[in-house]
């Protein structure tokens, strides 16, 4: 069973607007990380409706996303991590990803590594593997 990802993001952002009344943004990633960047993305570029899916994007396509997003979008790297960074040439996602690691602060070290594995090699989710709700 192929299960259409995006599909069940909007079907999860419209059940939270109609259950709670809150609007949210849903982003769909390899990762934590690039499931909170995913998120982050949704809810920068109108055209995804709300709804940013990075596994099903072609590697140019993700570097172009990763490349608007500043490095303090990710998670953990805050205004005094983000200065070190920037000072290290490191502004945007797409540069944290491709920087040299020995240069990177141990605190985010593991992140560009994160983004260095192929999009083949990561796990993928399985449909027995999400959450077991009813929507609507």
């Amino acid at each position: 069973i192929k299960l259409d990802l995006v599909a069940y993001g909007q079907e999860i952002k419209e059940t939270v607007m109609r259950w709670t009344g809150l609007p949210i943004c849903v982003g769909i990633g390899d990762s934590k990380t690039l499931a909170k960047l995913a998120n982050h993305y949704a809810k920068k570029q109108p055209t995804f409706s709300g709804v940013c899916d990075f596994t099903h994007m072609t590697q140019d396509e993700l570097d172009s996303a990763l490349e608007t997003l500043p490095v303090s979008s990710v998670w953990r790297i805050g205004r005094r991590l983000e200065a070190r960074l920037k000072a290290l040439g490191v502004e945007n996602v797409l540069r944290l990803k491709r920087a040299n690691i020995g240069q990177i602060p141990t605190k985010v070290r593991k992140v560009p590594q994160e983004f260095a594995k192929p999009t083949e090699q990561r796990k993928k989710t399985r449909i027995h593997e999400l959450p077991k709700f009813e929507l609507g």
